[in-house]
């Protein structure tokens, strides 16, 4: 599985089950956010978004190249978007799905870290995790 599919497939059970954080680099140059959210990003240039199904009006795609959403920053709803290549991290409640790092215009090869076997699949590399992972 490539690792932008295992990101956009990871954020979309982890959001079918509650609430999402998205750890990401915001020097990535297809990132949209509001300026009023640069003041909260970290000097390593990375900032968490918060998603959820039950937000009024968030719109939340998830697509082959990202998600997009309409995001609530000081009260006020933007729209955002985060290409999968930005993720660092993948967070719902206490399971925390590490990315390599984004460094520059290409990604560090390497398999990212998901806690298949704390979903009951022992089978890493199966297609069919998606749907085990759904049911349990």
């Amino acid at each position: 599985m490539n690792q932008n599919l295992d990101k956009q497939l990871t954020f979309e059970v982890c959001l079918d089950k509650g609430v999402v954080h998205l750890v990401f680099d915001t020097k990535h140059p297809d990132v949209l956010i509001p300026e009023r959210a640069r003041k909260h990003i970290d000097p390593e240039g990375a900032l968490v978004l918060r998603y959820s199904k039950n937000y009024q009006n968030a719109n939340i795609k998830s697509t082959e190249q990202g998600v997009s959403a309409n995001l609530s920053f000081s009260g006020q709803q933007e729209r955002t978007f985060v290409p999968w290549e930005a993720v660092r991290a993948i967070q719902q409640d206490k399971k925390l799905f590490e990315y390599p790092r984004y460094r520059g215009s290409e990604i560090v090869k390497s398999a990212p870290y998901f806690p298949y076997e704390e979903f009951g699949v022992e089978d890493a590399k199966s297609t069919l995790w998606l749907a085990q992972v759904a049911e349990g």
